[in-house]
């Protein structure tokens, strides 16, 4: 997996920065102002053109397809990491890729006053990456059922081409001539409005509730306030509470608190009300308690991103053995692993998850295609590991999970 560089400035002092892709905390190494970086939809980068002020210059969208990659054929769920980037307007002419192009040169911020003319996003990402995905299975072994593109960098980057003649273009960075394309089909796909939701908030990274200094490592969606016990995530309205709760450790050293999405959802198209529901479709080894009918069912997806086959083992395992009781509705930020997932992104991993706990899966395969899932409710739940020698130990079932996996799943 590889990370792509940002060149930014500082909204303070106006010092060069460099950020990693997926950083949120800004921190300054020169004026040490703690920023969060928003924006109303996705990240927009773009690649710097040679020159930078010629009115000529057009700016091609791909979308950047980084996450996990889960697809159902027969009776199999196939797991792999997808990094690549993939064009977003149907133009023949231009690169479907941006190939290695992004690891080379810095991206810049996506800014209202870039001169130039942006081409309008006409594939959403979702489908995008479907198209690519069932393109590779065609040329393989077979034809997939259904997939899931989980925890994906939502970005898109702009390639700049320059207009050198009637329908004739180059490469705006190092010149290179590209086949013919219609000027027409260019100005028609021109973006008629300005690129409103590119803006770039910076938020201040102190709480809301008393002013104190928010914590969070660089990548985190989530910050922890370590004086009121509050956790808050950045939108460009500015911070917005998030509901968290902790399990207490019985043993308080040696411990790290792991972030789920406890997500209450109604499923369409499958009968799971209750935990009770769960227990019978998934058809555990358990005997059903009576008070299980009324309990709401609940599935506990990992808030971070990790290797694909351990988030499914890690949502599995943690959805069976969910406790009833409730936790703290407090955090103590000092032995937190960040929060790198959204609860809307654990949501789309439902779909996989039931087609990993029901049994046998020819029940619940032809299903998947026609779930509809509606999320209701999700709270963020901090569960409590051993750390034992070289790896973290989940206390109630043993389950063992290497610390170098949580190390690189940070880069996926």
């Amino acid at each position: 997996m590889t990370g792509w560089r940002v060149d930014h400035q500082c909204p303070q002092c106006g010092a060069p920065v460099t950020l990693a892709e997926s950083d949120r905390l800004f921190i300054c190494p020169y004026c040490r102002v703690r920023l969060y970086l928003a924006t109303p939809g996705a990240c927009r980068y773009y690649l710097p053109p040679a020159d930078r002020d010629d009115d000529e210059l057009f700016y091609v969208p791909y979308w950047r397809a980084k996450g996990m990659l889960f697809s159902c054929r027969g009776h199999q769920i196939a797991k792999r990491l997808l990094d690549t980037s993939i064009r977003a307007v149907e133009i023949q002419g231009f690169s479907k890729s941006l190939g290695f192009r992004p690891q080379s040169l810095p991206l810049r911020f996506v800014t209202p006053e870039i001169s130039g003319s942006f081409l309008t996003v006409e594939t959403p990402l979702k489908t995008s990456v479907e198209d690519l995905h069932r393109r590779r299975l065609a040329a393989g072994s077979g034809e997939m059922d259904f997939s899931a593109f989980i925890g994906e960098e939502c970005s898109l980057i702009y390639a700049p081409v320059k207009r050198v003649g009637e329908n004739r273009f180059q490469d705006a960075i190092d010149s290179k001539k590209l086949p013919e394309i219609s000027a027409a089909i260019l100005d028609h796909r021109r973006q008629k409005e300005p690129l409103a939701d590119s803006a770039l908030s910076f938020v201040p990274a102190l709480c809301p509730a008393c002013g104190w200094d928010l914590i969070g490592e660089r990548d985190s969606l989530v910050l922890l306030c370590d004086n009121c016990h509050t956790a808050w995530k950045a939108s460009v309205a500015g911070l917005q509470p998030v509901l968290a709760s902790v399990f207490p450790p019985e043993d308080k050293q040696d411990i790290l608190q792991i972030p789920f999405w406890r997500l209450q959802v109604q499923i369409d198209g499958l009968e799971i009300n209750s935990y009770a529901d769960l227990v019978r479709q998934a058809n555990l080894p358990k005997m059903i308690d009576p008070a299980w009918n009324e309990r709401p069912a609940s599935f506990w997806v990992p808030a971070f991103k990790i290797q694909p086959r351990l988030f499914l083992r890690l949502a599995k395992n943690m959805t069976i053995i969910q406790p009833s009781e409730e936790p703290e509705c407090h955090v103590d930020a000092s032995s937190f692993y960040p929060v790198t997932m959204t609860a809307n992104e654990a949501s789309e991993s439902l779909a996989v998850l039931l087609a990993t706990m029901i049994m046998p899966r020819q029940r619940i395969f032809p299903l998947l295609p026609h779930l509809h899932i509606t999320l209701h409710d999700a709270r963020l739940m901090f569960w409590p590991f051993k750390l034992q020698g070289p790896d973290i130990i989940e206390p109630h079932s043993g389950m063992a999970l290497n610390r170098n996996a949580l190390r690189w799943g940070r880069s996926i």
